[in-house]
């Protein structure tokens, strides 16, 4: 009776080893498996990351490119608006000369005569009535 006890008794210690080895290997697995998945969380938010760091950039660079952008246009607009002043001014003086001519034009064709006005080589006419009939 007391061999077939211990007989029991080492049966049943064995079978306690076994079943404290497989649940060692099943929460080492489980260990193992949590780890693993922990990892790929990891991984995901690593790719995640590295993504929004991309669009960031992408973003910072098109920033960027549209500052230059309009800047370069609005520097356009002003040298269109220079030039467009300056000729405007040509435009006024054109048509101040050619009125002027024209004004020349209609007292000579009155009977005037043309007298120098300045040493810059303009002329004036001056009708036989301004010249006092002379």
């Amino acid at each position: 009776a007391a061999l077939a006890t211990r007989e029991t008794e080492a049966a049943e210690a064995v079978a306690r080893a076994r079943s404290d080895e497989l649940a060692a290997d099943l929460a080492r697995e489980a260990a193992e498996a949590a780890a693993e998945k922990r990892l790929e969380q990891l991984r995901r938010a690593t790719t995640a990351g590295e993504a929004a760091a991309v669009r960031a950039e992408k973003e910072v660079a098109a920033r960027f490119a549209f500052e230059r952008r309009v800047a370069s246009l609005t520097a356009a607009v002003e040298s269109a608006t220079r030039r467009a002043s300056a000729a405007e001014g040509r435009a006024a003086a054109a048509e101040a000369a050619a009125a002027r001519e024209a004004s020349r034009a209609g007292a000579l064709a009155a009977g005037g005569r043309l007298l120098p006005a300045t040493a810059a080589d303009e002329w004036v006419v001056v009708t036989a009535a301004a010249a006092g009939g002379k």
